[in-house]
């Protein structure tokens, strides 16, 4: 952890349904794939914990999970794997996806000094 200048972490934005839909699920995660699979979830841990002491999401689910392409994906190239935690984000809609990022940035978040950096691309 000693090397890490910041986190980027990507609130992923790509919907399939009514961008309004507060059934939406969407994912958060960690956006270098340098910072160990034990570093990102910590870092996804402790966003999950700011995000419940604070109250900042009432509506919104969250759920880390360890993805890994292979599963879904069976006979996708190694040069495509991805394997990483990501925060599962269930009933978020496009609206509340864009608050919960601008909230998010607004906290200045750090762990042991190392700030957060957050956006949402697809």
């Amino acid at each position: 952890m000693n090397n890490i200048k910041s986190i980027p972490i990507n609130i992923w934005d790509d919907y399939l349904e009514n961008e309004n839909d507060s059934s939406n699920e969407t994912c958060m995660y960690v956006e270098d794939y340098e910072i160990s699979l034990d570093d990102s979830k910590i870092f996804l841990e402790f966003i999950i914990q700011v995000m419940t002491d604070n109250l900042l999401f009432e509506n919104i689910e969250t759920k880390l999970v360890l993805y890994d392409s292979t599963i879904k994906y069976t006979n996708l190239p190694e040069t495509y794997h991805v394997k990483r935690y990501e925060v599962k984000l269930k009933n978020i809609s496009y609206n509340s996806k864009e608050v919960m990022l601008h909230r998010l940035i607004n906290l200045n978040l750090h762990y042991n000094n190392i700030p957060f950096i957050f956006y949402s691309e697809s």
